[in-house]
């Protein structure tokens, strides 16, 4: 291992170390660190997981569900001729401006546009639909009041979202034909054993079709699985990822290619990891009490906005590459290169103001103090002022975490590329993949403590009687029925990180005794 290579880690370790005691002194000073909520222990909660008949029984449909599935997405697109469009990528890929073109398609399919399969849309019509449904609550009042109106608004937005993904896979599936049924646009290969409507209609009804029945497969996980069935299909990439990884640090340490050694690397990704943990578990607490001291502790998460920055941020950065490319400018892509001063310099302010953006969509105080009034609860403030300014206040100090941690992820993936670790274990372990590995993780942890606390409670017969949109108004509800005297638990099916707060992929599920449903119903309704 090169001596200057080495010196270079130690120094940003020593460096790492020096700005934390700076932030946490500052953090301190102005009381801006967030706590940690009570957590289960991970060894109890997964010993008594793999003894309860129910959760093994979930976990073996979810992994049931994960191979079935995979082998589904080798199903090829009708009308493709695969061997050609291997020649086609075989072409480009040695040829100047080849990843300038696949970043373009990559913008059509979102997927590996290589192997065009049924399943190549994947969930990012969904995502993106969910995606434009928050972003024009904030200019469309009644989209913005649905939002905020509990199960009824919530199922008022998953109509639309279904709707709108529809749109898209259409939109994205006849652009997607259309580009293949041109020939010129991939060296004079033909591409598609078929032309004209037919294949455009076969390649729109297919793609939408598969969309679709991907999402009632996440239905079934959600329901009869493991975690958010969103969540869980769209990480299960990550454990070939991991694969991909091992085997070209086996490929690079052999050829003595790699610069640092696997057990640093090894020790690197450990920790990017309990700090995303770390992250990930902490809070800010809240509180909320009524006239008979019953009290309420909201959390404000740092995962309040997801990876939206992240992937905002990305796709505008791919922009002047992909405009650079179709108009034929050879020099603009150098400079938005990764690891160039100006993209770094450009896409960490996009990070910082997309974050803030994203908040102020799906943050709103006076909702959550009119849920709170409504059930009897004030806020408990530590000092005088306006309420809304006190919720402002906590969530803005928590918002400065989440975008240092994203800047800092962010920056972890470019230095890791500066000491020329390859890409693909860069991106792994300073990208989004770890990020959204860690917030599922997490996810499916506090599901299980969630089993665990009904099993607990010796009551056999529970039954759902509220779906909640969101975390806080799970929170104060079911504290509500038990301060009625209702027993209430609360089932988290989130996708943290994965997704801002208030879209219809996060549920959580607001369980009472199966005897006493229509009267915590009719008392939260």
């Amino acid at each position: 291992m090169p001596e200057n290579y080495f010196m270079g880690l130690v120094g940003i370790a020593i460096g790492s170390f020096i700005v934390v005691i700076i932030l946490r002194t500052i953090f301190n000073r102005y009381d801006i660190l967030l706590s940690g909520e009570p957590s289960p222990n991970l060894k109890d909660i997964f010993l008594w997981a793999i003894k309860d008949a129910e959760i093994v029984r979930r976990i073996l449909i979810t992994l049931g569900v994960l191979i079935v599935l995979r082998f589904a997405f080798l199903l090829p697109l009708p009308g493709i001729n695969l061997e050609a469009l291997k020649e086609f990528f075989s072409k480009i890929s040695s040829a100047r401006g080849g990843n300038a073109l696949g970043n373009m398609v990559m913008m059509f399919s979102g997927v590996a546009f290589d192997r065009l399969k049924i399943f190549a849309l994947g969930l990012m019509p969904f995502f993106s639909s969910c995606i434009i449904i928050q972003l024009a609550s904030a200019v469309i009042p009644k989209l913005k009041k649905l939002s905020f109106t509990g199960e009824s608004g919530r199922a008022e937005i998953a109509k639309y979202t279904y709707i709108i993904t529809i749109a898209i896979c259409l939109a994205q599936s006849f652009c997607i034909s259309l580009w293949l049924d041109n020939p010129t646009r991939f060296e004079g290969i033909r591409i598609i054993t078929m032309s004209g409507w037919g294949f455009r209609l076969i390649c729109m009804a297919t793609m939408t079709t598969a969309v679709m029945l991907l999402l009632f497969i996440t239905d079934v996980i959600t329901r009869y699985g493991i975690g958010n069935g969103i969540a869980v299909i769209a990480v299960s990439y990550i454990p070939l990822s991991i694969f991909r990884v091992i085997n070209q640090f086996s490929i690079l340490s052999q050829t003595r290619q790699l610069l640092f050694s696997p057990v640093i690397l090894g020790i690197i990704c450990l920790g990017v990891i309990y700090i995303i943990y770390f992250i990930t578990t902490r809070t800010r607490a809240v509180e909320f009490q009524d006239d008979k001291s019953n009290k309420v502790i909201i959390n404000f998460r740092p995962t309040i906005i997801g990876y939206a920055p992240l992937s905002f941020a990305q796709s505008i950065m791919l922009f002047p590459t992909t405009v650079a490319w179709l108009i034929g400018a050879r020099k603009l892509p150098y400079l938005f290169m990764k690891g160039n001063l100006l993209y770094t310099v450009i896409y960490l302010v996009l990070i910082i103001t997309f974050s803030y953006f994203y908040a102020a969509i799906v943050f709103n105080p006076k909702y959550i103090l009119s849920i709170a009034n409504r059930y009897g609860y004030g806020l408990v403030k530590s000092k005088d002022g306006k309420d809304e300014d006190y919720l402002d206040d906590n969530m803005s100090k928590v918002l400065l975490i989440t975008t240092l941690f994203l800047v800092g992820l962010c920056l972890t993936n470019l230095i890791m590329l500066f000491f020329k670790i390859p890409s693909l274990v860069a991106s792994f372990v300073g990208g989004m993949s770890l990020l959204l590995a860690v917030g599922v993780f997490s996810d499916i942890v506090k599901q299980l403590s969630f089993f665990k606390d009904k099993q607990d409670s010796g009551i056999k017969d529970w039954s759902i009687c509220y779906i909640a949109f969101d975390e806080i108004e799970a929170k104060i509800k079911s504290e509500y029925l038990k301060a009625k005297g209702i027993l209430a638990l609360v089932e988290p099916l989130r996708f943290t990180w994965g997704m801002p707060i208030r879209t219809i992929v996060d549920q959580y599920r607001i369980y009472v005794p199966a005897d006493r449903k229509e009267e915590a119903r009719s008392s939260i309704s």
